[in-house]
């Protein structure tokens, strides 16, 4: 055909095969790429969500923070006046864990949302956990001791 050889088709072919092979690389390299500054962009707005809405609950955290703060006979008649306090707080950072223990966010953006004082501050209400239901789940407060390095808090009971 046109006058050339088989073995100058089979290179034509083989030249053809190379230049769409590399196309499709690029094409490749290109997606991975903006699927990375997708994903980026998603964590950036995940992390402003997050903490804004942990923001947004000064009066939770003032009041988890002045019973955390108080003598054991003023935490324990306050219990029950915390208690929508300590539900918004542990809602909160029960969501972070969820999504952090499903690979939603990676540990980078855990640090953005969560400071080891926001920590502490959580570790700090089990106690108020425990009270409301001795047979919660405790495995978020778990996560959060180990990540953090921090101590749970335990006031004469076993979790």
């Amino acid at each position: 055909m046109w006058g050339l050889s088989s073995d100058t088709w089979i290179a034509i072919g083989a030249i053809a095969t190379i230049i769409t092979a590399a196309g499709t690389l690029a094409a490749a390299v290109a997606a991975a790429v903006a699927a990375r500054g997708s994903q980026k962009a998603a964590e950036g707005q995940l992390i402003a969500v997050l903490v804004t809405e942990f923001e947004q609950m000064d009066k939770a955290i003032s009041e988890i923070t002045g019973w955390r703060d108080s003598d054991a006979t003023s935490r324990q008649s306050m219990a029950q006046f915390l208690h929508p306090y300590r539900r918004r707080l542990a809602y909160y950072f029960q969501k972070v864990y969820l999504l952090h223990k499903n690979g939603s966010i990676a540990d980078g953006v855990l640090r953005a949302v969560v400071s080891e004082g926001q920590a502490a501050l959580y570790l700090a209400t089990e106690p108020l956990e425990h009270r409301q239901n001795p047979q919660y789940d405790s495995s978020s407060f778990k996560f959060y001791a180990r990540k953090y390095g921090l101590d749970r808090v335990r006031e004469g009971w076993k979790p």
